[in-house]
């Protein structure tokens, strides 16, 4: 017999030896503790034990790192990365060349929203759009589109530097005309080939390359403010190429210096990145800039590479490399079009 059932029945027999009932009373009830205390002390054990075998429901979500998409455009693909400790990893690739649906020419930039993936095709001159497993659903732009080089979305619309058009088309996500703003020239709210556009919820950028200048306006287009002109020096650009924005800070990828330049929203240079090369920190036309995720991916085209850098401008890594095998490139983003000073109506300061 275990030990606590000998000690319980030891003690039942005292109490019915006990000449005073109330002792007998109060034995049972000392009795009554003790087999709660014997009998349940293995089960208080275990719930103290339970948090430690928790095992959390299936549906509560887990961030995953996004997938980076950049288009190839030499090699007529999207090529899709996933980043593992600041390694970039070749994960698939979807696109090839042609004239049907879905195919594409020159895809030189890329947008998410929706569950759908919206490419903008400079040779086709319109926005292919396919789902998250790349398979094609539509496409729109045609007639609108002249040679675009750089779109944004925001809030539902899509809004496209339509470049040699020299002014800015808005769509619907699902292809709609909505309305347009501008028009060639050099005046205020006027453009000169804009290469692309970053919208936020107060302010759109234009990178008006052949103005030399970023254009500040309003979601309807009208003017705020410009600043840069032709020039190599810290105040100038040479066709700036692309813009994003991080944690309020704006870069710009001014391609024909082969450069990064950081400002604020208001203009204020706040630093230089970079400078002609095939060095780590240096460049060779660099021509698209996307933000995702709290990093900025710069197209360092002639390098056939893409470049990763934080909020801060500081280089995090860089992968790709010339070639058509996977994770490699020809001319990520957009090769500098061959158009010279006097085609682009540009300012002689320098």
């Amino acid at each position: 017999m275990p030990y606590e059932d000998k000690k319980y029945k030891l003690f039942i027999q005292s109490l019915f030896m006990a000449k005073n009932k109330y002792l007998a009373i109060v034995g049972i009830l000392i009795a009554l503790s003790l087999f709660f205390i014997i009998f349940w002390e293995q089960p208080v054990e275990e719930a103290i034990s339970l948090p430690e075998q928790i095992i959390l429901p299936d549906n509560i979500p887990v961030k995953q790192p996004p997938l980076i998409l950049i288009p190839d455009s030499r090699n007529y693909r999207i090529q899709v990365f996933n980043d593992t400790n600041n390694t970039y990893q070749f994960v698939s690739m979807f696109g090839s060349f042609g004239n049907e649906e879905g195919k594409l020419k020159q895809p030189v930039d890329i947008d998410q929203e929706d569950g759908k993936i919206f490419v903008l095709d400079r040779e086709r001159e319109e926005i292919i759009v396919f789902n998250e497993t790349y398979d094609f659903l539509y496409s729109f732009g045609k007639p609108y589109l002249d040679i675009a080089f750089g779109f944004d979305i925001f809030n539902g619309k899509i809004y496209v530097a339509n470049s040699y058009s020299s002014k800015i088309d808005v769509f619907t996500l699902d292809g709609k005309p909505l309305y347009s703003f501008g028009q060639h020239g050099d005046k205020e709210g006027e453009f000169k080939i804009p290469y692309d556009i970053m919208v936020d919820k107060d302010f759109l950028y234009v990178a008006d390359a052949g103005n030399a200048r970023i254009q500040k306006l309003t979601h309807n287009g009208t003017f705020v403010k410009a600043w840069g002109r032709y020039s190599r020096d810290d105040e100038g650009f040479k066709q700036p190429a692309s813009i994003g924005k991080l944690d309020a800070i704006l870069f710009v990828a001014d391609m024909a210096n082969s450069r990064i330049k950081m400002y604020d929203e208001d203009g204020t240079l706040i630093k230089i990145i970079g400078s002609y090369g095939r060095g780590e920190e240096q460049y060779k036309q660099p021509s698209k800039i996307w933000v995702i995720d709290q990093r900025v991916y710069v197209a360092d085209t002639a390098n056939h590479r893409i470049k990763v850098l934080d909020s801060q401008g500081n280089l995090i890594t860089i992968f790709g490399g010339y070639g058509r095998g996977t994770g490699q490139f020809r001319t990520p983003g957009i090769m500098m079009p061959r158009l010279g000073i006097s085609s682009l109506s540009l300012s002689s300061s320098v």
